[in-house]
């Protein structure tokens, strides 16, 4: 063999070792490559925590009844207080739009007292409320930014439930009757929900509830008193939410 054929042969298999080590560490390279991160997701069930306050206004009439002629407008309570439960709901993406349902039950100390005068300010009537307790269910509409934040708004049904006490500082031996009443109403709110992580996100919202007017039956002052009772609500509220 002569020695130009020697250095080609050689010159090939230099060129065929780092043809094959280049495959080599590209393969090595895929298979340890790490596969990619799947794209987060708002879909799937969620439960969590809340708490915040709540303030609104109530229209109280005593109207007619047994005993009681024409009707005595209470007034205006407004009320105020804190609440506190938790949520259960469920999400479906589809491109951009978060489509969801939501249920929410809070416990409440939503409290407020107004009076009734006679001429001269002397008081007739004391008429307090007390809110106890939440719920709502809603719908919820979202629109993602930058993957991770989801402004909402959301429209639903909400229930309240309201117990109402009379007295009268004039007539003391009257006795001071109470009635219970839950509200019935709908629900208009939104809010932002900003995720953490694949499991953990936290938001803050604001909800008006109108729950209209119940009219429930009021033994007092020796006569029954068919009572209207408005309710108008606002909430704020922060919390999280853990996706399972």
């Amino acid at each position: 063999m002569t020695k130009s054929k020697a250095k080609m042969l050689s010159l090939i298999a230099l060129a065929a070792g780092v043809l094959g080590g280049s495959h080599l560490a590209s393969a090595a390279d895929m298979a340890f490559k790490a596969p990619a991160a799947a794209p987060f997701s708002w879909s799937g069930w969620y439960i969590g925590a809340n708490g915040g306050a709540g303030w609104g206004l109530s229209n109280v009439t005593l109207n007619s009844g047994t005993g009681f002629p024409g009707s005595l407008p209470i007034g205006q309570v407004n009320q105020s207080g804190f609440v506190g439960g938790g949520q259960l709901g469920f999400n479906y993406q589809t491109g951009w739009v978060v489509l969801g349902v939501q249920g929410d039950f809070d416990a409440a100390g939503i409290k407020g007292t107004n009076c009734a005068s006679l001429s001269g300010g002397l008081v007739a009537f004391s008429c307090e409320s007390n809110i106890g307790w939440l719920a709502t269910v809603s719908g919820r509409v979202g629109a993602v930014v930058l993957d991770r934040i989801l402004p909402y708004v959301k429209v639903g049904a909400a229930w309240a439930n309201d117990k109402w006490t009379a007295s009268s500082p004039i007539f003391g031996g009257l006795g001071q009757p109470s009635v219970t009443v839950t509200h019935t109403g709908l629900l208009l709110g939104f809010g932002t929900e900003y995720a953490f992580d694949r499991h953990w996100s936290g938001f803050f919202e604001y909800n008006y509830m109108d729950l209209g007017t119940a009219n429930p039956n009021i033994n007092f002052a020796g006569g029954t008193f068919n009572a209207g009772l408005s309710l108008q609500l606002s909430v704020i509220k922060a919390g999280v939410n853990y996706r399972l």
